[in-house]
């Protein structure tokens, strides 16, 4: 077993595991309850046409609603019963029946670039306490963050991380293994995902991290030959020689301004890079395999509406790998923030783990308390790919298309402080939060717009073997008469306690229906 010393990490919150035991007393371990796991049921055709009717309800008038009631009854006479029956028989040999469709359809057939549109992102959560704006804090704070992301990425081989579980139930832990050491793969006609991550039972498992400056890469290993980790102060001595480096040689080529073209041309212009030379198939797969991208930025965006822009459409593609599972950007005052790709894995797994280097951060003031002495160290290998004009010419075309691209998107992020949760608990019914921004929404938009607005709300079907997300369709009739009783002057007040209850009870059945898949 490896001596890697790292971060003990535990969440807290509603749909969160609290623990605060010590990692020689925790009994489970990540995965072993897959094997268990309830396989994921495939809905009843009428009850899903049905609930298809009431979310589209609120949108139509009486006479598209009548020609959408014909639709569905047309489809569930026909082909609607017949495609059913054919989920029935995979759902048969298949765990999950959803599995074999949703990142090929959902994401790896679609061509268009990752980022900015199949990708998310968001800033780091430390800037309002112990990592506000700060100049030359940025290699100090990417090394320490390097240290304990390494850090749980022991925990995770060795399956220590805790069981995600909510209301008691236990959630599938596999979209963990697409935290680290897992990337995308283009293709002419549909993508793949390689994962490289194994757990200590399972072999060997690439632990450096690719650090991408100026156009340039490097190859930065986390732990020693004996399995120790780097210290932060370690790492952030590779760093600097890696800033030094690239600083004199001036900027690189910048390969992975090649992963932001449509997944097609990336596909070709990879597969003449391997050609060009054996070893750029080498460096491929050392970034492609890395734990994770670290990149260095000289952007200095303050606000949350900056980062999160900057990181998913800021004017640096040179120094990302569009294709990596997770990049994290630190940027040269001293912020930093996420990017994912998407297709691997949702956004509430980065968000556990990263509640647990939140905390870990925290607890140490946002500064390595530590020993500061430095061992004897390989400098930071650099990748220098073999290129020649077709992929040069191929690098200057990516940048033109990310840079149109990026225009295309606005990031908008607003922080509510009036009040939270805890106001809530003390209104005479009881609304849970989530019931209540999705209530807030339909009514600011209901004021603004005079209609009800078609949201889509995101909810976990962990509780099922590889269960990824479905559809909270938190816009209803009930909803819609609500907004209405709201800015009608004429409504009566009394009523509005009735149409509140009646709204909440929908909602929570909602819920309920997509966390729990029952009818």
């Amino acid at each position: 077993m490896s001596k890697v010393a790292g971060p003990l990490i535990h969440y807290q919150g509603t749909i969160m595991a609290s623990t605060t035991r010590a990692l020689s007393i925790i009994k489970e371990s990540t995965f072993q309850y897959q094997d268990s796991l309830p396989s994921l049921p495939v809905p009843d055709l009428d009850q899903s046409l049905e609930k298809y009717l009431d979310s589209v309800k609120p949108h139509v008038n009486s006479e598209e609603l009548k020609n959408t009631t014909e639709i569905i009854a047309n489809f569930r006479n026909g082909v609607g019963k017949e495609l059913h029956d054919k989920l029935l028989q995979i759902a048969k040999t298949d765990r999950n029946w959803l599995e074999r469709f949703w990142e090929p359809y959902a994401y790896h057939d679609l061509r268009m670039p990752t980022i900015p549109f199949m990708s998310f992102s968001g800033p780091g959560p430390f800037k309002e306490t112990v990592w506000p704006q700060q100049a030359g804090t940025q290699l100090e704070r990417a090394a320490l963050n390097l240290w304990l992301r390494t850090g749980v990425w022991n925990q995770l081989r060795r399956e220590e991380v805790p069981v995600t579980k909510s209301s008691r139930h236990v959630w599938c832990m596999d979209q963990m293994r697409s935290w680290a050491n897992c990337c995308r793969i283009p293709g002419i006609t549909r993508d793949s995902v390689t994962r490289h991550f194994r757990t200590e039972k399972e072999g060997s498992c690439p632990s450096h991290a690719m650090v991408f400056y100026h156009g340039r890469m490097y190859r930065l290993e986390c732990l020693q030959r004996n399995g120790e980790a780097f210290t932060a102060p370690e790492l952030q001595l590779q760093l600097t020689r890696i800033v030094e480096h690239a600083d004199q040689q001036g900027a690189g080529i910048g390969i992975g301004a090649l992963t932001f073209t449509d997944r097609t041309l990336w596909a070709k212009n990879r597969d003449h890079l391997i050609k060009l030379d054996s070893r750029n198939r080498d460096f491929l797969h050392l970034i492609e395999s890395s734990q994770v991208v670290l990149c260095l930025d000289d952007d200095e965006p303050c606000t949350d509406t900056q980062i999160s822009q900057t990181a998913i459409a800021g004017r640096n593609c040179t120094d990302r790998w569009a294709d990596k599972s997770v990049t994290e950007i630190f940027f040269k005052n001293g912020f930093y923030a996420n990017q994912c790709e998407h297709s691997p894995f949702d956004a509430m797994v980065l968000v556990e783990l990263q509640m647990g280097l939140e905390k870990q951060v925290l607890e140490m003031k946002g500064k390595w308390q530590g020993s500061n002495i430095i061992r004897q160290m390989e400098p930071p290998e650099e990748l220098v790919f073999t290129v020649d004009n077709v992929i040069q010419q191929a690098i200057q075309q990516a940048k033109e298309t990310y840079a149109q691209n990026a225009s295309t998107v606005e990031v908008k992020t607003k922080q509510f402080t009036s009040f939270g949760s805890d106001a809530l608990k003390g209104l005479n019914v009881k609304v849970h939060a989530d019931v209540f921004t999705q209530l807030a929404i339909q009514l600011a938009y209901y004021r603004l717009y005079g209609r009800p607005a078609p949201t889509y709300e995101t909810a976990s079907t962990r509780r099922f073997y590889h269960g990824r997300t479905e559809t909270v369709r938190s816009c209803s009739s009930e909803a819609l008469a609500w907004c209405k009783a709201m800015v009608d002057s004429h409504s009566s007040v009394c009523r509005l306690p009735s149409v509140i209850i009646l709204l909440i009870e929908y909602m929570l059945f909602i819920i309920n229906v997509v966390l729990l898949w029952k009818p």
